[in-house]
């Protein structure tokens, strides 16, 4: 009887609030709707992307300025550091 009771009061708490389009199920194709327009890539992006996909990894390193073992100390704290300043900002 209590779990019954608590949802006709949340319902009806949800139906005086209008807010009811938020807890309801979607249909498939309303999940599908777009607020505006979709944005185009960038011009490169693709390109680039295609080349990184067929380069080999060493390569692909390499052009990214990185390598297999990852970051040094330095490196890290110098990242940690670039990133709480944009925090800040």
């Amino acid at each position: 009887m209590a779990p019954q009771f608590f949802k006709a009061q949340f319902a009806l708490f949800l139906r005086s609030r209008r807010a009811l389009r938020h807890f309801r199920r979607r249909l498939m194709l309303e999940s599908l709707e777009t607020h505006g327009q979709a944005v185009p890539a960038p011009p490169g992006l693709s390109s680039s992307l295609r080349q990184a996909s067929e380069d080999d990894a060493a390569t692909l390193l390499a052009r990214m300025g990185s390598r297999d073992t990852g970051l040094t100390q330095d490196e890290a704290e110098t990242i940690r550091a670039r990133g709480a300043q944009r925090g800040r900002t």
